[in-house]
């Protein structure tokens, strides 16, 4: 039965593609808009890592795993085409790797496959995943996903997730699914986007084989609960901290170091962090933040200090003899 939904699924995704696909073009880089990328954290990691590439491997604009998926109104499409001087059947019969450039007017916005639009949720989750450029997930960003599709009921899409994962992740990730406490807490604390790429999951074999739960579970209560103390203002303040945020706090204590005082002061006003916050939140921010004094734990810091905890462990079981 399961077989058999999954095979339905693709059916349909295949016939609305082959109905509304259109072919390819070239255009210029300013016709296009993501909608969905706007107040999105820029990686700036991930922006030098593609520089490399592009360095080392040149850009390879027409290979098709490059392409960039969007969508086109049927009249503002055949307006295009008409200016450019090309047709329909040119867009889809183009064999020789150079897609024809089209010329759309002055402040024509192509709206690429992030957000609302009329695909249907299935092909376009299909498409945006299929296309896209980025640097290879994390443990983070691929458990995070899981969790989203396994919200919405969406299996097909789940899976395909989790098949990305190694052999020791989803190891891990079988083993949250048997500890249902310690995995809604570790999703409390991955509901701050700058924590998710410091999940390890192939390392969650070690915290559940200690039978500490309990203990564990406390540290990650204890981290979204400074957090949520620091940044008053519910789930929507959570979801604004970033990587560069929790990179930059992580093992400070502004109350007892002057340096770390300083240098969080500093970065904190120029928005190097909280950067998703306006000058007078980040001002209310720091008049809690500069009296911290234990250090700003973080995933991280979780999954270091539960070396320590697994040492300690290790060595009381040490002591007793069967």
């Amino acid at each position: 039965m399961r077989r058999s939904r999954f095979s339905e699924r693709e059916v349909r995704i295949g016939a609305e593609r082959r109905a509304k696909y259109q072919g390819a073009v070239r255009v210029k880089l300013e016709v296009l808009h993501f909608p969905q990328e706007e107040g999105r954290e820029l990686s700036r990691e991930n922006v030098e890592r593609l520089k490399e590439v592009f360095q080392t491997d040149h850009v390879r604009r027409l290979e098709p795993r490059n392409y960039v998926p969007a969508i086109v109104e049927q009249t503002d499409l055949d307006n295009a085409l008409q200016a450019s001087g090309f047709s329909v059947t040119d867009l889809l019969t183009n064999t020789d790797g150079n897609p024809p450039t089209l010329k759309f007017p002055s402040r024509y916005r192509l709206t690429c496959l992030h957000g609302r639009h009329h695909l249907s949720p299935e092909l376009t989750a299909t498409l945006v995943e299929e296309y896209a450029n980025e640097k290879k997930p994390s443990d983070g960003e691929i458990y995070w996903k899981i969790r989203q599709y396994e919200q919405e009921r969406n299996l097909c899409f789940k899976n395909r997730w989790k098949a990305i994962l190694k052999t020791t992740s989803r190891r891990g990730l079988r083993q949250l699914d048997d500890h249902e406490e310690l995995a809604a807490a570790i999703d409390d604390v991955m509901a701050m986007p700058g924590m998710r790429d410091d999940l390890r999951l192939s390392t969650i074999h070690k915290i559940t084989g200690m039978k500490c739960d309990e203990q564990v579970i406390h540290y990650l209560e204890d981290m979204k609960e400074f957090w949520s103390k620091l940044l008053p203002g519910g789930k929507a303040s959570l979801r604004k901290v970033d990587r560069a945020t929790v990179k930059g706090v992580e093992l400070k204590a502004p109350g007892n170091s002057k340096q770390d005082s300083r240098v969080l002061h500093g970065q904190l006003l120029s928005g190097q962090i909280f950067s998703s916050f306006s000058p007078e939140e980040r001002e209310n921010i720091w008049n809690r933040l500069r009296h911290t004094d234990r250090l700003i734990p973080s995933l991280f810091t979780f999954f270091e200090d539960v070396k320590y905890l697994n040492a300690c462990v290790a060595s009381v079981l040490s002591s007793f003899t069967v």
